[in-house]
């Protein structure tokens, strides 16, 4: 199964972190992994879950969530079998920028 492994730096302060669904502060890091459809006629996922979220409950699972509608993977336009998607894992990981 192909991985598309993804970095972000939180840079966000204030009201605007909880608009861009960016977890609260008071969590310094995060790792989330996503299990997504990978859609290579739309180039976009969809269908996204979070299967991982570390640590629990402190909302990095669903500021992943909130930044799939983002996403526009390099693929494709057909699987090598003629598929038109494919499911892919999606690691990702949060950090406040020092």
């Amino acid at each position: 199964m192909p991985i598309l492994a993804i970095s972000l730096a939180l840079l966000a302060q204030g009201p605007e972190r909880a608009q861009a669904g960016i977890p609260p502060p008071a969590a310094q890091s995060g790792k989330v992994v996503l299990r997504c459809v990978a859609d290579y006629r739309t180039k976009a996922v969809r269908d996204c879950r979070v299967l991982s979220e570390e640590p629990a409950g402190q909302g990095f699972g669903e500021a992943a969530l909130e930044l799939t509608v983002r996403m526009k993977p390099r693929l494709p336009d057909r699987g090598a079998n003629g598929e038109t998607s494919r499911t892919i894992d999606i690691p990702m990981t949060f950090k406040l920028a020092e």
